[in-house]
């Protein structure tokens, strides 16, 4: 797993610049949030119900708008692969909940309706991680990207093209040229991850994952 002093040496050393590493971070973070949506990996978190308690805290790298799937079992046993669940579906604000299993936001938690009647109920929650975003040099150069290595091509191509293009004397023809390379790699990844989405469109990860352990 690359880190982010990983990346900024592969931008200066494969492009000399006086662009500062400030402003590079700045340019990562840019590019990592334009298409984290195509880019990110998936995470699953683990919920265990506590009786008459609805909210639940989320990881630090996922929202409501995040969440791809949740399972809750409806048994308080020892979890494995064949321990039959519930799905929850999504409930907006204004949505009436009854007759089903719902989740929906609770102040930055997820809430579960109805809400557990007992402690232990193990829930998966499935989710899109959010890129992780980096605040310096100073406190992050050794902080891991949480991103598709793949991904990270298409970042070092669109930050060294924005770099090309900084200053008094842009340098169009490499910032061109860096352009056409991420945006090749940016189209093949797409294609491999709708390719991938048509194959097994329910589900990125197997919710039993783990669950023998």
């Amino acid at each position: 797993m690359a880190t982010l002093s990983d990346v900024l040496t592969y931008i200066d050393t494969v492009y000399p610049n006086k662009t500062g590493s400030t402003m590079k971070i700045t340019f990562i973070n840019d590019e990592q949030r334009k298409i984290f949506k195509y880019m990110n990996p998936v995470g699953m978190a683990t919920i265990t119900t506590i009786a008459d308690q609805f909210s639940y805290a989320l990881p630090s790298d996922c929202n409501i708008d995040l969440i791809e799937q949740v399972l809750v079992t409806n048994t308080t046993t020892t979890v494995d692969s064949s321990t039959p669940f519930n799905n929850y579906e999504f409930a907006g604000l204004d949505q009436e909940m009854s007759g089903g299993n719902f989740y929906y936001d609770a102040f930055g938690k997820i809430a579960l309706y109805p809400v557990p009647d007992k402690n232990g109920y193990t829930g998966r929650v499935i989710y899109s991680k959010r890129p992780v975003l980096f605040a310096s040099t100073v406190a992050d150069s050794t902080t891991n990207f949480n991103l598709d290595a793949d991904w990270l091509d298409y970042i070092k191509f669109k930050v060294i093209a924005r770099v090309a293009k900084s200053g008094s004397y842009p340098d169009i023809d490499i910032a061109n040229n860096y352009e056409v390379d991420a945006m090749e790699v940016e189209r093949h990844l797409k294609l491999d991850k709708a390719n991938k989405k048509m194959k097994n469109p329910r589900e990125r990860i197997a919710y039993t994952d783990g669950w023998d352990d």
